[in-house]
């Protein structure tokens, strides 16, 4: 009998996130199925709300053009936006609503930086 090993992608990234959609990062989310954020020590973030756009910025598509993600406000099955609050020092479960997304950005009620561990 063989062993199968399973092949898992990971990514970890530090990024800046802002208090405007416009202007928060695209975080890839289609290789992923889970995730945390750390907000480090000293920051003065306290709200994340989550975004999701279907595809991948930049993905070519069929007809020869490059897509640009439309994102929209997460909601879970409540009809409930998908936003957490969050405390310096702590490590936080991204949502399980983002892994339905191509890509989301996260809007912060201070802007900061957080470290965002994704896994395949």
């Amino acid at each position: 009998m063989g062993v199968a090993a399973i092949s898992r992608y990971f990514w970890n990234k530090v990024i800046a996130l802002t208090t405007l959609l416009a202007t928060s990062p695209d975080i890839p989310m289609a290789d992923f199925a889970s995730g945390t954020i750390y907000i480090p020590t000293g920051s003065g973030i306290g709200t994340l709300t989550f975004y999701g756009a279907r595809g991948v910025p930049g993905e070519s598509l069929s007809n020869g053009l490059t897509y640009t993600p439309t994102y929209t406000q997460m909601y879970d099955a409540t009809n409930t936006v998908v936003s957490i609050s969050v405390t310096a020092g702590r490590n936080y479960p991204i949502p399980d609503q983002a892994f339905g997304y191509g890509c989301m950005r996260i809007v912060v009620d201070v802007a900061g930086t957080v470290d965002i561990s994704l896994k395949g």
